[in-house]
């Protein structure tokens, strides 16, 4: 490694609000009807926008990657004591313009027939800088 990660508590501020990685949100779904959309294998529709990064400890520039989409679950092939094979599915990706807080009409395909039964999803942003070094912040759905 170039660099050593950084620790969530260099991360996470004095607060909720003061955390310095950005922090993902829906306006047009809740959380609840975003959850129930991947448990029903149902495309989806809504306006992401995230937080801005804070002021990192060391002053490293980061930039805003992409925002996704993903889900993983059960297949025809898996057993209930055999999780492989699995479908692991990316079903969106994003690259919000250089700045963008937001990103309206973000849509969300239903995964294809492989996936039965969704077990885990998550939507979330990327923030990259010109070392290859990323921070993720998403929100997981179970």
């Amino acid at each position: 490694l170039r660099t050593l990660p950084y620790s969530a508590v260099a991360l996470a501020g004095t607060g909720v609000n003061s955390d310095l990685y950005p922090r993902v949100t829906t306006s047009t779904l809740s959380a609840v009807d975003i959850a129930s959309a991947f448990r029903n294998k149902a495309a989806f529709t809504t306006d992401v926008s995230f937080t801005a990064l804070g002021a990192l400890p060391d002053a490293a520039k980061f930039g805003f990657g992409d925002v996704y989409a993903y889900v993983e679950g059960r297949t025809a092939a898996s057993t209930n004591t055999n999780f492989y094979p699995a479908s692991r599915q990316l079903l969106r990706i994003v690259y919000p313009s250089a700045g963008a807080l937001s990103i309206s009409n973000f849509s969300v395909p239903a995964p294809t027939s492989v996936l039965l039964a969704p077990s885990y999803a998550e939507m979330g942003v990327e923030l990259v800088n010109r070392q290859r070094a990323y921070i993720a912040s998403y929100v997981s759905f179970q």
